[in-house]
């Protein structure tokens, strides 16, 4: 699965323990797998003249996914 983050520098890898304790879940590296949420974020949280979308790769064998879309909006804002 292609994941996107989007940010103000080039990240080669995931960065964990990261980012602001305000976020929805907390500190945390977010991505997404549509390419045009990061860019979105990467020009609200960036410079104008520094946003990137850094491009990840991963493996989903073997992982237990929990997909909130699946559930509907209310149950992601009741999580939230």
């Amino acid at each position: 699965m292609t994941l996107y983050h989007g940010t103000d520098r080039i990240l080669s890898k995931p960065l964990f323990d990261f980012g602001s304790p305000d976020n929805d879940y907390g500190k945390g590296f977010y991505t997404s797998p549509e390419k045009e949420r990061a860019e979105e974020w990467a020009m609200a949280n960036g410079h104008e003249d520094s946003n990137v979308v850094n491009i990840y790769e991963i493996d989903l064998d073997g992982l237990n996914i929990l997909n909130l879309d699946d559930y509907g909006i209310l149950s992601w804002i009741a999580d939230v």
